[in-house]
């Protein structure tokens, strides 16, 4: 019984938790499940259990996996996702940041079944000139030399899309949602690394979201969600990120 309890009382202090990270008021949130505010109350204090068809419509009001809520180590609930918006929207979770969650459930399914992945990241150098900017320029350096990607102009979105899968083995997944909000995102969690560029932008848009995402992959991005209305960048990660496709897409030595 006491563990029971337990289990209740973490799984209500996540629920509050994701609830006020959404931004969202417990009354809106017991509106949304068809129960009383008290009731509300009580499953975040762990004094009421939750009904499974109450525990998927908590996960869709907040927008995360149901496995984010019940298991606070998987893969969805720790998910490091640096992921870039259109600058029209205020809202990242549409249509691709679904799919983002649905594929992250995927590979939580296959870990428990033991089936695991591997990556070349680690190849990456650990940098420390004590400057963000220092270090996004000296990955960009060895992006250059390690990845090879010498084309230019309209091929070379493709060219570096299927370098950063042959030579790092990270998968870029290239889909189109018309209208979504989200332009890009970066699954940092080395267990599972993974760049999602939406391809219904132009290709020079794209390209360099593609590389600032990688520049997440290569620097170690994995904190909680961040977003970025435009290529300036409003945390230090994202200026980071900017840094790095800069110099990547422009190096110096090659700019006239």
């Amino acid at each position: 019984m006491r563990m029971l309890w337990d289990m209740e009382t973490a799984l209500g202090a996540r629920i509050r938790a994701l609830r006020e990270q959404a931004g969202i008021q417990s009354q809106a949130l017991a509106s949304l499940l068809g129960i009383d505010p008290s009731a509300m109350s009580n499953i975040e204090r762990g004094r009421r259990s939750v009904k499974t068809h109450e525990l998927m419509k908590i996960a869709e009001a907040l927008s995360v996996s149901p496995l984010a809520l019940l298991d606070e180590d998987s893969l969805p609930a720790r998910m490091p996702v640096a992921p870039r918006r259109d600058s029209e929207s205020s809202n990242i979770k549409g249509a691709a940041y679904s799919r983002l969650l649905a594929l992250s459930e995927l590979h939580a399914v296959l870990s428990d079944a033991t089936v695991t992945t591997t990556n070349n990241l680690g190849e990456a150098p650990r940098t420390s000139h004590g400057n963000w900017k220092a270090e996004a320029d000296a990955l960009a350096q060895w992006a250059i030399g390690y990845l090879s990607v010498e084309c230019k102009g309209i091929e070379r979105f493709a060219k570096l899309a299927k370098a950063i899968e042959v030579r790092l083995q990270v998968d870029v997944l290239v889909e189109k949602y018309v209208n979504d909000p989200l332009s890009g995102a970066a699954i940092t969690d080395r267990s599972f690394p993974l760049i999602f560029v939406n391809s219904q932008h132009t290709t020079p848009r794209a390209l360099f979201t593609l590389a600032h995402e990688l520049g997440h992959l290569l620097i170690g991005h994995n904190g909680s969600i961040a977003v970025d209305d435009t290529f300036v960048g409003d945390t230090q990660a994202e200026r980071q990120a900017n840094a790095f496709a800069a110099a990547y897409l422009m190096p110096e030595d090659k700019v006239d």
